[in-house]
């Protein structure tokens, strides 16, 4: 998935560098000053590239520069209010994001940096520099209509950051989590599961906010009988807007059925250890990893979305930790077969955060890749350590499930998924985005646990539950006075 860039323009003083920080943190994406990159490169500050080289001299710099940064996704972009004054730049960064004009009045201006009123930009030196600029804009559609303009007079910069991500919504958020609960989360489980039921629980999915839900597998229901209604599940929300729907696929019997049902997008897996893949497929891994970019070039064919699953990435039980090379060579696999993301997945909970640090950083170094995504368990309970490293080696999607339920069937021990309400609460508390609503989460969780009749291992709802009975933090007295 492709992420818009986020430009911000406007003179000294406005703001944007501090609110582009906060937007970038708030979002997961790269912050860049293009001041600041062209100060780095040319060894001297801006003053002094103006007084040496002169003006046109530092907009064809900032042309490079935009044309560099047009070409890369996920990037909020700080940049000076020349941007407002060369169109050419201004369109070539427009094609790659939104771009936000910050106004400031001039007094303001002057406060916060402190310069004579002869250095204060003309087109600033107005009453209404809002107003300015918007009359600038109109007057110049054709390249300035994805210029927006915000008002930063007498705002905090968090203040700002809040009226752009609003406007941004939610298909700006900084993670995307996909809750694979109806699948994952109820293949384990012996009780059945009702169709009206699993409707239920993706009623409240959706409630919640995620836009993204593995509706469950299609595989033979001997094997996993909690799914063998899924071709039906699928019918049944085929009319269903707004969330982004998937089912696993492990066999060309499973695609069939993939496009016989009406499925949108699937996912298509394998493992990377022999003895996993016979027990979970039923065949050698070589041999299910052959299989199974032969059904990614089919489903691709057939206009299919496609994610390429890699199950037992960081280790097996049996095998142990899977090799590097062995995961670089199925990930150029998949890309060239033509999947659209891959998923990193560990079945076994085996993975610890600097192992799960390093091969992301070796993919994203050394193998071209679509988007990667991470499918965790907490077996061992690294499951959220785990996603943190993930996300700061660059990974912004991940598969998590509603009240930690689920594990796999054919490994001894699984644990379940890293609970959804859990991952929300961690991205919250970095200031990250992520379009969900934590409350809604916890009554899927209470849905699941009413129906399991025994609490799940997620512990968000928990806290949640215990503060609305007004009890507040738990403590322990320990005899210390």
């Amino acid at each position: 998935m492709t992420r818009p860039n986020i430009i911000l323009t406007g003179f000294m003083g406005t703001g944007k560098t501090t609110v582009g920080r906060i937007l970038a943190r708030r979002l997961g994406y790269r912050f860049v000053d293009t001041d600041e990159l062209i100060e780095k490169r040319q060894g001297c500050d801006v003053a002094r590239i103006f007084r040496e080289h002169g003006e046109a001299a530092f907009r064809a710099m900032e042309a490079g520069i935009a044309r560099e940064l047009a070409g890369r996704h996920g990037l909020v972009i700080a940049t000076g209010g020349g941007l407002l004054l060369d169109e050419h730049n201004a369109a070539v960064l427009g094609r790659s994001g939104r771009i936000f004009c910050l106004t400031a009045r001039p007094e303001e201006i002057l406060e916060r940096v402190g310069r004579p009123d002869g250095e204060v930009r003309p087109l600033l030196a107005v009453d209404d520099p809002l107003t300015a600029i918007r009359s600038l804009l109109a007057r110049r559609e054709a390249t300035y209509a994805a210029f927006e303009a915000i008002e930063t007079t007498g705002r905090r910069p968090e203040a700002v950051a809040a009226e752009l991500l609003a406007a941004m919504g939610t298909d700006q958020a900084g993670v995307i989590l996909e809750d694979v609960a109806l699948r994952d989360g109820l293949q384990i489980e012996a009780r059945p599961f009702a169709l009206a039921q699993k409707r239920r629980l993706f009623d409240l999915l959706r409630a919640a906010g995620l836009k993204r839900v593995q509706v469950g597998a299609l595989v033979h229901p001997g094997r996993v009988p909690q799914m063998a209604d899924t071709d039906e599940l699928v019918r049944v929300l085929a009319r269903v807007e707004g969330v982004d729907r998937s089912v696993l696929v492990l066999n060309a019997r499973g695609l069939d059925r993939a496009l016989g049902c009406g499925a949108r997008r699937v996912e298509i897996s394998a493992s990377l250890s022999d003895d996993h893949s016979r027990r979970n497929a039923g065949r050698p891994a070589d041999q299910a990893l052959d299989e199974m970019m032969a059904l990614i070039r089919r489903a691709r064919e057939a206009g299919l979305g496609v994610r390429a699953g890699l199950q037992c990435v960081f280790g097996c039980l049996v095998e142990g930790p899977t090799a590097t090379g062995r995961i670089m060579a199925a990930a150029r696999r998949a890309a060239e077969a033509g999947a659209q993301e891959l998923n990193l997945a560990d079945t076994t909970g085996m993975a610890d955060p600097v192992r799960v640090r390093r091969v992301v950083e070796t993919l994203a170094r050394d193998c071209p890749h679509p988007p990667l995504a991470l499918h965790l368990h907490d077996t061992r309970g690294l499951g959220l350590a785990n996603l943190f490293a993930g996300f700061e080696a660059g990974v912004r999607i991940f598969d998590t499930g509603v009240g930690g339920l689920g594990g796999c069937p054919f490994v001894a021990g699984a644990a379940g998924n890293i609970p959804t309400e859990d991952a929300v609460h961690l991205f919250e508390a970095l200031g990250v985005f992520s379009g969900i609503d934590l409350a809604g989460l916890c009554r899927a969780v209470a849905f699941l646990e009413q129906t399991l009749e025994r609490p799940l291992p997620g512990r968000m709802c928990r806290v949640r539950r215990a503060l609305e009975k007004g009890g507040g933090p738990e403590t322990t007295d320990c005899g210390e006075r």
